[in-house]
């Protein structure tokens, strides 16, 4: 984690990478190694399904809102034909320049899209913070 927090930082980031989740499970985890063997469980009868609950609930959740969303105006966007924009804007490129595609750039989503699926294997640009960073994509 402290590797992580200091490499944050040295590229400008507001916060460690992966976001706030290792912080939350590795302060857990401390919790648990400083309390020893002595942790007293008081409720143990709100435990099991607590634990079902956070088991069960978040994919239901997820299934839920597959079938809703469309439903509510909210597009679920996983099927844009990723290999078709790369090899169209892979060729486009190719043929107006004469050389590979380098880098993409713009919606990140959809740059990252082009960037996986495109033959030449471009880098991927992106504004994290205010530094710009160049994702290198080779293999």
């Amino acid at each position: 984690m402290l590797v992580s927090t200091c490499l944050a930082v040295l590229i400008g980031l507001s916060m460690p990478i992966g976001g706030i989740a290792p912080l939350v499970i590795l302060s857990a985890l401390a919790i648990v190694v400083a309390a020893g063997d002595g942790i007293e469980l008081a409720h143990q009868r709100l435990v099991i399904p607590a634990w079902f609950g956070l088991l069960l609930i978040p994919p239901a959740m997820t299934v839920v809102a597959i079938f809703a969303l469309p439903w509510l105006g909210v597009p679920l966007n996983v099927n844009q034909p990723a290999r078709a924009m790369a090899q169209f804007f892979d060729e486009s490129y190719q043929r107006r320049l004469g050389a590979p595609l380098p880098i993409v750039a713009g919606d990140s989503r959809t740059a990252a899209l082009i960037v996986i699926s495109a033959p030449s294997r471009p880098s991927l640009f992106f504004r994290c913070g205010t530094r710009a960073l160049v994702m290198a994509n080779h293999g």
